[in-house]
């Protein structure tokens, strides 16, 4: 699918392929200390080839990765929905799209693709993990709609599929998720 940035450029956003395996490492490279932590919720400085075999050998209903990618093929980020084996109808989410190129509307539309394939697969939430410090993103999935749990030190917020669109147009959760991704918030990227 192809998808058109606020800035004009055009991204191809597809599932996530074996071959594309270097391009998650080199992504993970091009990726701050930072975004690594807030995505996987601790110090990670490089995968490994078990994780990277995880990352990459999705079964397209029950595991899902869906890349962004550039007219020049570079991959610029990475969305991931796991299906929850207790609730078939749930799956935590997670997303990351590499430093250079937050802000402009990349997890958004990643997001969105997840989500709609996450419905064909009979998927109706996601949940995502969410640091109690980071109110600004709380509040803004709180208005969104998400129901929050307390679960050891983080917190666990759902949001029901599909998701509306127009709750990412010039809205609060918008701006929130913009000012994380340029790293202005500390958003653990797991939404």
């Amino acid at each position: 699918m192809q998808t058109q940035l606020p800035d004009g450029e055009t991204i191809t956003i597809r599932p996530i392929e074996a071959a594309d395996r270097a391009q998650l490492v080199a992504g993970f490279d091009a990726t701050s200390e930072q975004s690594r932590f807030f995505r996987f919720m601790r110090g990670v400085d490089h995968l490994t080839e078990t994780e990277l075999d995880y990352l990459v050998n999705v079964d397209g209903r029950d595991h899902v990765a869906l890349v962004a990618v550039l007219a020049t093929g570079q991959g610029i980020g990475v969305a991931r929905y796991v299906r929850d084996p207790d609730d078939a109808t749930v799956a935590e989410a997670a997303l990351i799209v590499v430093d250079a190129h937050q802000g402009r509307g990349i997890g958004t539309n990643l997001l969105q693709a997840l989500a709609d394939t996450a419905l064909e697969n009979g998927i109706s939430a996601f949940t995502a993990y969410v640091l109690p410090e980071n109110r600004a993103v709380v509040e803004a999935m709180t208005r969104a709609g998400a129901d929050t749990e307390s679960e050891d030190s983080l917190l666990r917020m759902t949001i029901r599929l599909p998701i509306d669109a127009s709750l990412f147009a010039d809205s609060a959760l918008r701006a929130a998720l913009r000012r994380a991704a340029a790293g202005e918030l500390s958003l653990n990227d797991q939404f």
